[in-house]
């Protein structure tokens, strides 16, 4: 049986291991909410969520230190020298909130199959309850959440 750190460095050598792959798709989560934000303002769950998605880049990336796997920078992050209408544009964020919300109902439940995947090709344990929790998130609170925000017009201002 091989161990968690080789098999690691041989997805490596394969292409990007199940942790890079649930960091990349955590990015682009939480960019896409942070231009949300930028484009629609502070709106609900937008403004819950990024937090969230912050949590679990921190999460995985416990993990990646622990396994020795690099960790990259976030690769859909505003870029210094880019406004905001360029930023949206790069990620593809739609004209309303209300399209944005489904958007990210739909991204949310590719990452819940995502893990599905993601868990299956993993062997060390603590990655696998580290997969779970955040696929439970994903898929118990932030998707429930856009799917009332697109039902309800988009999402609302705090008071």
């Amino acid at each position: 049986m091989m161990s968690a750190a080789l098999t690691l460095v041989l997805g490596l050598a394969l292409g990007p291991s199940p942790l890079e792959v649930a960091l990349d798709d955590e990015y682009k989560a939480q960019a896409m909410y942070q231009a949300a934000i930028a484009n629609f303002g502070d709106i609900t769950p937008f403004r819950n969520i990024v937090l969230a998605e912050g949590n679990h880049i921190s999460l995985l990336k416990v993990e990646m230190e622990r396994l020795n796997v690099p960790i990259p920078k976030n690769p859909y992050a505003k870029r210094s020298n880019e406004t905001i209408p360029e930023w949206t544009q790069r990620l593809k964020l739609p004209g309303t909130s209300v399209e944005t919300c489904r958007l990210a109902a739909r991204l949310e439940e590719e990452n819940v199959a995502l893990y599905d995947k993601l868990i299956a090709k993993t062997t060390d344990q603590q990655v696998i309850l580290v997969f779970q929790r955040l696929q439970a998130d994903s898929r118990d609170r932030h998707l429930p959440a856009f799917r009332r925000c697109a039902e309800r017009g988009g999402g609302n201002r705090p008071r």
